[in-house]
């Protein structure tokens, strides 16, 4: 009988324990792969929810742009614009409260303050900080548009009508206000993000409210696009340059001119008069060398390219540059001629 129980308690054991026993792991299969039939069925899924994503991408992006351009038309546009977005971002999505009065009226306090900042500033000295809030909107209009184009060089004309604009409102454009259109429009710039100021939103820094209001961030992204809408030279460089040189050599100079006169304009009419001599005295020698060397790697002729920069340094033997375009000449040079590298002058 002893013997009996004991055999009842090891069976019960046993039963036990393999009931407590995880289960063994499925087989992984390996080598395995969609059939040619199943590959074709989910490629041409693919393809549709393709379209109707990218269809749908374009719609509402389409929406949010013309909303911007349409802002970026007034001040009284800007402003409503930016109190909005200031509501969605601040209000109801920390506070959850689309009615709460006290909310309301912060938003138009900040309207109000920010319309008399504008008018007691004074804008011989610090510009207009409307104006230059307008053109970030423009601006950032123009970067979600090339986010959609298939070559950026398609957004060049856009590019330099928004150049035009800048040169027109130079004059109201300076200090704080020139300030604001020579940061980039992404990544929290364009004059800063969406926290509360003492004393109200500063129009001019609100750029980052709209972005984070329609949840922008991953649509300024697209290599190659600059991001600050007041400089003029990387708008040339990164997008009508680097076509000139694929495939347009024969515009490279042009538009090189394009260029240094817009950016002259652009300085001259924001900045104060001394300021602007001293730039022109030293940066402008130093675009122009930019420009014969760049003829001279990329153009149709380079000698032209050589034979201007010998002339640059001609012109300004007391510049800063001089002795470094100098030695970098005379490495064109011999590297053309394939000679061995001569030793500077002691």
């Amino acid at each position: 009988m002893k013997n009996l129980t004991l055999l009842v308690v090891s069976a019960a054991m046993a039963n036990l324990s393999l009931a407590q026993s995880p289960e063994p792991a499925a087989p992984t299969a390996t080598g395995s792969k969609l059939k040619p039939e199943q590959a074709a069925s989910v490629l041409k899924q693919l393809q549709e929810l393709e379209k109707t994503i990218l269809a749908q991408r374009g719609s509402n992006l389409g929406g949010i742009i013309q909303k911007i351009r349409s802002a970026a038309s007034s001040d009284a546009a800007a402003l409503a614009l930016v109190a909005e977005c200031d509501s969605l971002v601040n209000v109801e999505r920390k506070e959850g409260d689309r009615d709460d009065k006290e909310a309301a009226e912060r938003r138009k306090d900040q309207q109000k303050n920010a319309q008399q900042n504008t008018d007691q500033d004074d804008v011989e000295r610090n510009g207009d900080p409307l104006l230059a809030l307008r053109l970030c909107l423009e601006y950032l209009a123009l970067s979600l548009e090339a986010q959609e184009v298939k070559e950026l060089s398609d957004m060049a004309g856009k590019l330099t009508s928004f150049h035009q604009s800048l040169v027109s409102s130079g004059a109201k454009l300076r200090g704080r206000s020139g300030d604001v259109v020579l940061r980039p429009v992404g990544n929290g710039g364009g004059g800063g993000g969406g926290g509360r100021r003492q004393g109200g939103q500063q129009p001019s820094e609100s750029i980052g409210l709209v972005i984070q209001a329609f949840q922008l961030e991953n649509y300024l992204k697209r290599e190659g696009w600059p991001l600050v809408p007041g400089d003029i030279l990387e708008h040339y460089e990164k997008i009508i340059f680097t076509k000139d040189r694929a495939s347009s050599p024969d515009k490279l100079a042009e538009h090189w001119d394009a260029a240094i006169a817009a950016e002259s304009a652009f300085r001259k009419a924001r900045m104060f008069e001394g300021e602007y001599a001293l730039w022109f005295q030293t940066a402008v020698p130093d675009l122009r060398w930019d420009r014969a060397a760049d003829l001279a790697e990329h153009g149709t002729n380079s000698i032209t390219g050589l034979a201007e920069m010998l002339n640059i340094i001609k012109a300004n033997p007391n510049h800063p540059n001089s002795p470094k375009w100098v030695a970098e000449l005379r490495a064109r040079v011999e590297k053309d001629q394939g000679t061995a590298p001569s030793a500077p002058a002691p």
